[in-house]
């Protein structure tokens, strides 16, 4: 089965992927292939697509080798020919997501816990705001135009059984195992500042 989990930047797609890639290991996992900047190799289409049993994180944004002269539009319809099984992932709070994402983009650090500082992290926000609010649009017309389902971080991270939904959205196999190491919310990056009392 060949599994597409197209998301937005700061949505728990990694935490995800790698539960998934630990639960069921009968599947080849791929966590952005066409990213060109990505750590875990920068891959061709035919390289991903060539496998029977696959689960692929794609960033919406990211375009892959070989098909790039394609609009965003004619790169999901092949994606909708050649996988079983496509699910989005966003966030609903586009602020919260946008301050994850400039922290990211000043620190260069993108998955560990961190405290949002207005003062240090939001150099991208007006930019990035734009930017997610193109992308959102472009995942609402796909989802409903193909009919395949967005999942939304806040939905999943926050109540286990929309989880388990989800998880069986992806068909993936169930661990509380790894469930408890990669997708509990305790395991968020965003830590709240805490104000020290005077008394």
């Amino acid at each position: 089965m060949k599994i597409l989990l197209i998301s937005l930047p700061r949505t728990g797609s990694t935490s995800i992927t790698s539960y998934f890639n630990e639960s069921n290991k009968n599947f080849k996992t791929f966590s952005e292939p066409f990213n060109i900047n990505g750590k875990l190799g920068y891959y061709t289409y035919k390289n991903v697509i060539k496998y029977s049993n696959i689960f692929v994180k794609h960033m919406l944004v990211q375009k892959p080798p070989g098909l790039k002269d394609l609009t965003t539009k004619e790169q999901f319809k092949r994606f909708y020919k050649d996988f079983d099984k496509i699910v989005f992932l966003d966030r609903k709070n586009l602020t919260e997501q946008v301050e994850s994402l400039s922290t990211a983009l000043v620190t260069k650090v993108w998955h560990t816990k961190y405290v949002y500082s207005e003062q240090q992290h939001n150099e991208h926000i007006k930019e990035q705001t734009k930017t997610l609010k193109y992308w959102k649009k472009k995942m609402i017309s796909l989802s409903n135009e193909y009919d395949c389902k967005i999942f939304y971080y806040e939905d999943i991270f926050y109540n286990k059984e929309k989880m388990l939904e989800f998880l069986s959205e992806i068909n993936s196999e169930y661990d509380e195992i790894n469930f408890q190491i990669f997708l509990d919310v305790d395991k968020k990056y965003r830590v709240e500042k805490t104000i020290k009392s005077i008394i």
